[in-house]
């Protein structure tokens, strides 16, 4: 009887650890093949490397694609543009900066604006607050005291260093005065960057100079800039003009015949890739 009984339990336990009627196995196999074949038409394909895109050409002979192109008419335009620029990719602030001339299209506006209002409204391209605080003081100086030609102020070791070691802080020069200055140093939060835009593309809109009639050079021929895309950019203007320029220089050669064959379209490229192995993001 013990051993009846222990056959009996045996067989109870072999029951319960079977896997189940023969005919469910096809069910989970099939199950198991579906999840496979499922999963193998997520497997991921390799796709060829996007262009980057600091890396386009000009979109017209007469146009290299930066913003700065489409702002030089306004100075106040082109200053907001260039404290949103600082740390952070033109892809994140343009959006912003749209934004941000649509409600505050004068430095008037932007003079009494809230800075904690304004914070919010830069929290997507980071450091919001700093960003906040200075473009609210630049529009009360510039309110204060708007861009001139009959006032420069210095900028000290800009462009070269010793540059505005003669002019005392604060000091205004005239336009008889030779010693060097700019229209826009006295504003909160220009430094290099929004100095080099500046003298690039509007400095001689503000103070009136027609190089063609008066005989002088315009002044972007005269800026080195560090930035990688205002290099790039005047890399490509002065190449317009038929020269080959050095950015790190500022020295420039005539291009000879066989670069002339060379469209300016794919010397622009070839420059870019140059320029920005060697340059650091403002």
């Amino acid at each position: 009887m013990v051993t009846t009984r222990s056959k009996t339990a045996s067989a109870a336990i072999a029951a319960q650890a079977s896997p189940g009627p023969p005919n469910k196995q096809p069910h989970k196999r099939a199950r198991r093949h579906r999840h496979a074949s499922t999963k193998s038409r997520h497997i991921p394909v390799p796709l060829a490397p996007l262009p980057a895109r600091t890396l386009q050409r000009p979109r017209s002979p007469t146009t290299f694609g930066l913003i700065q192109e489409h702002l030089h008419g306004n100075l106040y335009h082109l200053l907001v543009q260039s404290v949103l620029w600082n740390q952070t990719s033109g892809r994140s602030a343009r959006p912003v900066l749209s934004a941000l001339l649509t409600l505050h299209p004068t430095p008037e506006s932007l003079a009494v604006s809230s800075i904690t209002d304004l914070a919010v409204l830069l929290r997507p391209i980071g450091l919001h607050n700093i960003r906040a605080a200075r473009l609210v003081a630049l529009a009360q100086a510039w309110v204060a005291a708007p861009p001139s030609k009959e006032r420069r102020y210095r900028r000290l070791h800009y462009p070269r260093k010793g540059c505005g070691v003669d002019v005392k802080p604060g000091e205004v020069l005239d336009e008889q005065d030779e010693r060097e200055g700019w229209e826009i140093a006295h504003l909160p939060g220009v430094g290099a960057y929004a100095l080099d835009s500046y003298r690039i593309f509007h400095r001689d809109r503000l103070r009136g100079v027609v190089c063609d009639e008066q005989g002088r050079e315009p002044e972007w021929k005269s800026v080195t800039p560090t930035d990688k895309d205002l290099r790039a950019y005047l890399v490509w203007k002065w190449r317009l003009e038929g020269w080959v320029w050095d950015p790190l220089t500022g020295k420039r050669r005539r291009v000879d015949k066989d670069e002339e064959a060379i469209s300016v379209e794919r010397d622009t490229a070839a420059n870019r890739i140059t320029v920005m192995s060697g340059a650091a993001t403002n």
